[in-house]
């Protein structure tokens, strides 16, 4: 009889668990063994030479388990992430924790991490004198990696309203890495101080680093839809997102139009919301992409033309997407075939189209399989599961029976 992982165990006895929690999480037992099943196949990934793989597929897990409210199965599964994403994570889960009213295991993650980041601040300002094992300790943490440690303790304090602890964390961070922070000082005001939240995006929207910019259009478009009635306030907004995402990658600025045609649908300003959309549409049919970027993005399109009102375009622009991965199928290398058919299926899943949906699951759990190599059925198994539980995809015994073979199949070589 095979034994059952630990983490199995674990996940069963949480969904069975009769113990009042205010944050029992979303799953159900299928979904939770699901995604105990992937992590078990992640972590066969050898140390040697794909650690840094291996932390980021868990990392991806541990997000959809916070995202899924099951933080208990998230706190566990931290455990067993060896770099710098582990104490991000942590702080993660503290917020979501603390957003809850569990404080005291906030906190308690919180003072792990913070004890973490004094110490690689210490050891930083006496670098010239470590030793050989502070000196590979420190290296897990350099540049970037600590700084996004920081960062999350910064929007951990936000959301505590300590704004003295949660400036502090942020002091010295790469620009890069703060603008993340900035864009969430942003979005808390975007209730209760409209200029104050506009001169922080303008900050970051004139800025030099394109992650400042990024989030500053994040922040003009959660402002958009925030005071969409207000016309002033609206025009202003649409002028300075039109002003500064012009330079801007493609797949970013369609994203935005989508939130604004969607902001404009909910206040039943069909024009607007028509404009938008088509203008998002247009890019992505006249701009020249590659597969890997046209699939998702055109299933966001047709998502979002489900969503404004156009459901029968929608429906059918769903079935020619997946006639164009028919068509272009033994022109795409098979490691990327899998994100293509999760892109179909989640465009039939917003049409409601579920049979057809779970045709593109199960061929992407097939495509995943395909690759001789270990590594990227591992990375196909994460992003098709991370998929069917955000989708909130009712889980057949095929689909289930067919992920648990691709993850027992995770191997030599790799």
């Amino acid at each position: 009889m095979k034994l059952l992982p630990i983490f199995l165990f674990v996940a069963l006895l949480v969904s069975c668990s009769k113990e009042p929690n205010h944050a029992a999480g979303l799953l159900d037992g299928e979904q939770r063994f699901l995604i105990v099943n992937t992590f078990d196949a992640i972590n066969k990934m050898p140390t040697v030479p794909h650690e840094r793989t291996r932390n980021r597929e868990l990392a991806k897990m541990v997000d959809t388990l916070i995202e899924s409210k099951e933080y208990e199965l998230a706190e566990q599964f931290i455990e067993k992430i060896e770099n710098w994403r582990k104490q991000q994570k942590q702080v993660q889960l503290a917020t979501a924790y603390f957003k809850e009213g569990i404080v005291q295991k906030a906190e308690i993650l919180i003072q792990q991490v913070e004890a973490i980041a004094y110490k690689i601040t210490s050891l930083k300002s006496a670098e010239p004198q470590l030793s050989d094992a502070e000196r590979v300790f420190l290296e897990q943490y350099d540049d970037f990696r600590v700084d996004r440690i920081k960062v999350a303790l910064s929007a951990y304090y936000l959301e505590k309203d300590e704004k003295v602890k949660s400036e502090d964390w942020s002091k010295n961070v790469l620009p890069t890495e703060q603008a993340d922070f900035i864009k969430l000082k942003a979005f808390a005001l975007v209730g209760e101080d409209y200029e104050a939240a506009i001169i922080i995006n303008d900050m970051l929207a004139t800025g030099e680093t394109f992650e400042g910019k990024c989030a500053a259009i994040d922040g003009y478009v959660a402002l958009y839809s925030y005071y969409y009635d207000d016309e002033a306030k609206r025009t202003e907004l649409a002028e300075k997102i039109l002003l500064y995402t012009k330079t801007l990658p493609i797949m970013y600025r369609v994203e935005w139009l989508h939130k604004m045609a969607v902001s404009a649908h909910d206040f039943n300003d069909t024009i607007n919301a028509e404009r938008f959309f088509n203008e998002a549409a247009a890019l992505i049919s006249t701009v020249s992409l590659g597969h890997r970027m046209y699939f998702p993005l055109k299933s966001s399109n047709i998502t979002t033309a489900f969503t404004i009102g156009k459901e029968e375009a929608a429906a059918v622009q769903a079935v020619d997407l997946r006639n164009k991965y028919n068509e272009i199928k033994t022109s795409i290398f098979n490691i990327y075939r899998a994100d293509l058919l999760i892109a179909c299926a989640e465009a039939f899943m917003a049409v409601g189209n579920e049979d057809a949906s779970y045709t593109a699951y199960l061929d992407a759990i097939d495509q995943a399989g395909v690759n001789p190599n270990s590594r990227p059925r591992v990375e196909d198994l994460t992003i098709i599961v991370q998929s069917l539980i955000r989708n909130d995809v009712v889980l057949s015994e095929e689909i289930t029976t067919k992920l648990v073979s691709l993850s027992d199949s995770v191997e030599t070589p790799w």
